[in-house]
């Protein structure tokens, strides 16, 4: 019998799903694992039909195994992106602002502009990893968005602070023209739209040239 090579975890959501195509759907789809001769498991998607006429139960399997594999290295990715580089990050990114203000004595100025320039590194750094955690939050159906009315001009300010050093090492001079518009929109998430779009702008413009 099928139900014997299932992994023990999936049985009984596919034992429910065979009986629910007997009684009240004519059709399931269900993913599980089944075991194979040699003792691994398979993970499967499988298309199930029961015909009344012929008294039997009709389904055809899909090997998913090479993209559950994928899925979980994914997660095992963003377990580590959250856990291991965000925390030392965050910790480096506090410890530049204690320095900066001043916190351990006074520092030269040309050190507080190579440790500023460095917190934008960092700040950006930080932002990546929000963004690929965000990316997990909107395929589950998770991502919350915050509507509020902000200033565009206000937005862009922000998004030329964090990669104007970065400009800067290749020469390259960042112009913002004035808005005075407002609009409502989640800020966070405008602020990553346009940190990529500067950030695009500036990796693709030649040195000592102009983004506006």
């Amino acid at each position: 019998e099928l139900l014997q090579y299932v992994h023990p975890d999936d049985l009984i959501k596919t034992t429910e799903a065979i009986a629910e195509t007997r009684s009240t759907e004519p059709a399931a789809t269900i993913e599980n694992r089944l075991t194979t001769k040699g003792g691994r498991f398979l993970d499967l998607a499988w298309s199930i039909y029961w015909s009344d006429l012929d008294e039997a139960l009709y389904a055809v399997a899909h090997d998913i195994t090479e993209r559950k594999q994928l899925e979980r290295a994914k997660e095992d990715f963003l377990s580590m992106v959250s856990h291991d580089l965000r925390s030392p990050l965050s910790s480096i990114f506090g410890t530049f602002k204690l320095i900066t203000a001043g916190a351990f004595g006074s520092i030269p100025q040309s050190a507080s502009e190579k440790i500023n320039e460095s917190i934008a590194n960092v700040n950006r750094l930080l932002g990546l990893i929000n963004d690929l955690l965000d990316v997990e939050k909107l395929e589950a159906g998770e991502l919350q968005l915050s509507i509020e009315s902000t200033s565009v001009d206000e937005w862009m300010k922000r998004a030329i602070s964090e990669l104007e050093p970065i400009a800067d090492q290749r020469g390259i001079k960042i112009i913002q023209t004035a808005c005075g518009q407002d609009f409502p929109v989640d800020a966070d998430r405008m602020m990553q739209v346009l940190s990529n779009l500067l950030s695009n702008a500036i990796k693709f413009s030649s040195d000592n040239s102009t983004v506006d």
